[in-house]
């Protein structure tokens, strides 16, 4: 977030830092650094939060009235903060890597028979596509 930024200037980061720092809130940042030379250096880095994608999710359908699964998101550009939703409510999630979260959906979120949205939401708040989970009677 814009803190995050003031502070990496102030205390005069790398550029590599600073990104690092705010990876998930600002989209563009100055930062003015000493080099190995005592010289002022400055670099502009434009940062782009990435909207994560869903590819494919595991299992994809389920009886209603099954017992409790865990759940498994594979796509592409999750970041640390990813959390999945299942119909909107936010799970406990698991973060495995950028390209694959898990969490544990309960028998009641599949005690009716229906279909669900998976979806994925990053720490930036940009949201992924919504993919199907079908609940069988």
């Amino acid at each position: 977030d814009a803190a995050t930024f003031a502070e990496s200037v102030k205390q005069r980061k790398s550029p590599a830092e600073t990104a690092a720092a705010i990876a998930t809130g600002v989209t563009a940042a100055r930062t003015q650094y000493a080099n190995s030379e005592a010289q002022a250096v400055e670099d502009y880095a434009e940062l782009t939060a990435l909207t994560p994608q869903i590819t494919t999710i595991s299992p994809n359908s389920t009886a209603a009235g099954s017992a409790q699964f865990t759940l498994t998101v594979n796509g592409f550009d999750f970041d640390a903060g990813a959390k999945i939703r299942w119909s909107g409510t936010q799970q406990t999630t698991t973060v495995v890597s950028k390209t694959q979260l898990t969490c544990t959906i309960s028998a009641a979120q599949v005690a009716s028979a229906g279909s669900r949205t998976v979806t994925v939401i990053n720490g930036s708040k940009k949201v992924s596509n919504g993919v199907t989970f079908t609940i069988t009677a």
